[in-house]
């Protein structure tokens, strides 16, 4: 997923991925993700396919949890119960659709400005019978992976309390439904952590000094065609003079 910021109008930015796709099942995956429509997920604002590859505009998700990681930004028990909660509501309402991410990971557990948290990952999800479901294949490994590298972002300044140490415990060995009820979640508050919100702006603005020596363009060109999230079809007509792909700049937050 890469981070653009429109080239007129730098107040607007989105996030971008490529899929290699066919175009015959450009219309079933975006039927799928419009279907999927939920709060946990960025909201797709436009799609445009071309040679096999097709381009996915989403709401800006400005930071991963990997960036978290990366500076060491030690959480403490009301944002991590945060993230998790988020993050399980995910899991449990694609659950609830047959269905289960087909990776997550630090890069793909989203934050804005504002300290939301987001899952991408949506438009890759698969179907899956409740006889396969496990903490494996409902990503719940994964996660104890995640926390446990977020706690250790903390460990000299934060003692965990014996709930965050169990709730650890039981992402592997308790089923969704009773890890969604566990008394640890309920640290997590709607509102948004100060901190959080803290570190988003100082990433982002850290990025926006270092741009000009990450960015490449993106050009439209002949036989680049945008689907209409609206009502699903094709619009077969050059975008060149679309402003909406024209003028965006794509680039790195970090290599």
């Amino acid at each position: 997923i890469t981070l653009a910021q429109h080239r007129k109008h730098r107040q607007n930015i989105v996030n971008i991925r490529c899929l290699p796709i066919d175009r015959p099942q450009v219309q079933s995956l975006l039927e799928t993700i419009r279907r999927l429509s939920h709060p946990i997920f960025p909201r797709l604002l436009e799609s445009y396919y071309h040679t096999g590859e097709l381009h996915l505009i989403w709401e800006p998700m400005e930071i991963t949890v990997n960036y978290i990681l990366t500076a060491r930004w030690p959480v403490n028990e009301t944002e991590l119960a945060y993230i998790l909660r988020s993050t399980l509501d995910g899991i449990r309402f694609l659950r609830d659709q047959g269905r289960a991410l087909a990776i997550l990971e630090a890069e793909t557990i989203l934050l804005d400005r504002r300290g939301h948290v987001r899952l991408a990952g949506v438009e890759q999800s698969y179907q899956i019978s409740a006889s396969d479901m496990n903490a494996e294949t409902l990503r719940l490994t994964a996660l104890a992976t995640i926390t446990r590298s977020l706690m250790a972002t903390g460990a000299v300044q934060v003692r965990w309390s014996s709930k965050v140490r169990a709730f650890l415990e039981n992402l592997t060995t308790k089923s969704l439904d009773e890890l969604m009820q566990d008394t640890f979640l309920e640290a997590a508050t709607d509102e948004r952590d100060l901190k959080l919100q803290a570190y988003s702006l100082a990433i982002t603005a850290a990025s926006e000094m270092h741009r000009d020596t990450r960015i490449q363009h993106l050009m439209p060109r002949n036989g680049l065609h945008q689907f209409d999230l609206s009502t699903s079809y094709v619009i077969d007509v050059l975008v060149p003079n679309d402003d909406s792909v024209k003028n965006c700049f794509i680039h790195q937050l970090y290599q």
